[in-house]
């Protein structure tokens, strides 16, 4: 089994408090129980628990459900789940303009064709060599105008246990 890391699990965005938010593009895509199975099988991360870990974060309706974590755990992606674009970055915390309150966010596509939003994630923790949109001027926020490939050169590392 493959683990591509994709970033560590923040506050960033409009929320008070560290978790994963992930939701179905579009967001009623699939119901709430096949989207907690495919965060189980796709997207991997410690102590990773559905429900209420504080005030005003649990699961919601409508095909998104938060998932409570200490603030920078890692996240990994697996069983061939990819990333499609990179929708955020250089979001603060309580910077609730940026992503569109998302923050700091990622659309994932699994190999059933679903595209997941993973979103709030921690401030320059996403690695720089993943697919991302082109950077409007805006504090390092992205545009959706063009897809551009990364910038920087870096190191993938993947690991298989058997």
């Amino acid at each position: 089994m493959l683990f591509r890391s994709i970033g560590n699990i923040g506050n960033t965005g409009r929320t008070t408090g560290p978790h994963l938010h992930v939701e179905s593009v579009p967001r009623t895509a699939v119901s709430e129980s096949q989207l907690d199975s495919l965060v189980s099988k796709y997207i991997k991360f410690a102590g990773k628990s559905r429900g209420r870990g504080y005030a005003g974060h649990g699961y919601s309706s409508g095909g998104a459900i938060d998932y409570p974590a200490p603030e920078g755990t890692p996240i990994y992606l697996t069983n061939g789940a990819t990333v499609s674009t990179v929708e955020s970055t250089g979001c603060k915390v309580g910077d609730g303009s940026c992503g569109g309150g998302f923050g700091n966010s990622i659309l994932v596509n699994t190999p059933e064709g679903t595209k997941l939003r993973l979103a709030h994630i921690q401030d320059q923790s996403i690695p720089p060599n993943l697919p991302t949109l082109s950077a409007s001027g805006s504090g390092g926020k992205t545009s959706p105008s063009a897809a551009t490939g990364p910038t920087n050169k870096a190191l993938t590392i993947e690991t298989s246990f058997k």
